[in-house]
C-alpha cells in the first residue's frame, strides 16, 4: 500500500534516511515504504529526464541512496541509444554525473558507492542479471568475498529475495549467494575508513574539478565543511591506529 499522496510523509521521505522515517511513522510497514520511495523517485527522475533531450525517461536501472543523508538519492540512467549513462542525483541534479557507456562499470558505480554507506534501494530485474553476470565472470570467489560493495549488494539479494532462478536468462552465470561471507563485527578502524572514504567522496562532489583543490561556485561552505571532517577523521585513524599497535605491543 503508497503512501505517496500524503504530502507531509512524502517531504519527510524525501528528507529522512529510510531507518528514521520507519522510526517516526511507526505504523508505516518497510515494504510500505520501499514502494512508496521507489514510486516517488521514478516520478521525479522521470520528470528530469524529460526535460532534458537525451535522457531516455524509462532507462532507470537502479535507485541509491545514502545511509547518512536521506536526501542524496542516485538513480542509474542513460540515453536513448545507450550510448551516454547517467548517475542522476535528484535532489540535487547540478551533481548529477554524466560518462559514455564504455566507460560505465557496476565496480565504480555500484559496488563502490555501496562500500562507501550507499544503500540500493530498487533495481530492475534485468538489472540484477547483469549485476549477476558481472559478478560471477568478472571476479574470483576470493574477490568477491573481500569486496564489501559486492558483498552487501548479496546481501541485498538474500532480503529481497532476488534469487538465482529470478535473474538466470541466457548468459552463464552462478549463483553469487553461494559467495556471500556472513557480516562480521566491524572494528574503530574499519568504521574511520569507511568513514574517510565517504567523506572524500563528498568533497569531490563539491569541487572543481578532479584534483579536488577548489569548491565548486555555490558549494564553498559545504566544501570547506567536508574538509574540515576529513581533518577530524584522519587525527581519529591515526590515534586508532596507534591504540592498536600499542595494544599489540603490550599484548606481546
Amino acid at each position: 500500500m503508497s503512501f505517496i499522496d500524503d504530502k507531509e510523509k512524502i517531504r519527510d521521505l524525501e528528507i529522512l534516511t529510510k531507518d528514521c522515517f520507519l522510526k517516526s511513522y511507526f505504523y508505516i510497514t518497510e515494504q510500505e515504504y520501499d514502494e512508496t520511495f521507489k514510486e516517488h523517485i521514478i516520478n521525479l527522475v522521470r520528470e528530469i529526464a524529460n526535460e532534458t533531450e537525451d535522457m531516455n525517461p524509462d532507462s532507470y536501472g537502479y535507485i541509491l541512496q545514502n545511509s547518512r543523508d536521506g536526501n542524496e538519492v542516485i538513480v542509474s540512467m542513460s540515453d536513448y541509444n545507450w550510448d551516454t549513462y547517467y548517475n542522476v542525483n535528484i535532489f540535487d541534479p547540478d551533481k548529477t554525473e554524466s560518462y559514455p557507456e564504455w566507460d560505465f562499470s557496476f565496480k565504480q558505480d555500484l559496488y563502490d558507492y555501496l562500500a562507501r554507506g550507499y544503500e540500493l534501494r530498487w533495481a530492475d530485474i534485468g538489472t540484477h542479471s547483469a549485476i549477476w553476470e558481472d559478478i560471477s565472470n568478472g571476479y574470483d570467489a576470493e574477490e568477491v568475498k573481500a569486496d564489501r560493495g559486492m558483498q552487501k549488494y548479496i546481501k541485498y539479494c538474500i532480503d529481497n529475495d532476488i534469487t538465482f532462478d529470478k535473474v538466470k536468462n541466457e548468459q552463464d552465470f552462478t549463483n553469487i549467494i553461494e559467495l556471500y561471507v556472513e557480516d562480521k563485527e566491524i572494528t574503530t578502524l574499519e568504521f574511520l575508513e569507511e568513514t574517510k572514504d565517504m567523506i572524500m567522496h563528498n568533497i569531490s562532489c563539491y569541487s572543481d574539478g578532479r584534483f579536488i583543490r577548489k569548491p565548486k561556485e555555490g558549494y564553498e561552505d559545504k566544501f570547506n565543511e567536508e574538509c574540515q571532517k576529513l581533518k577530524i577523521v584522519k587525527n581519529l585513524i591515526t590515534a586508532e591506529i596507534n591504540k592498536v599497535m600499542n595494544k599489540k605491543g603490550y599484548e606481546r
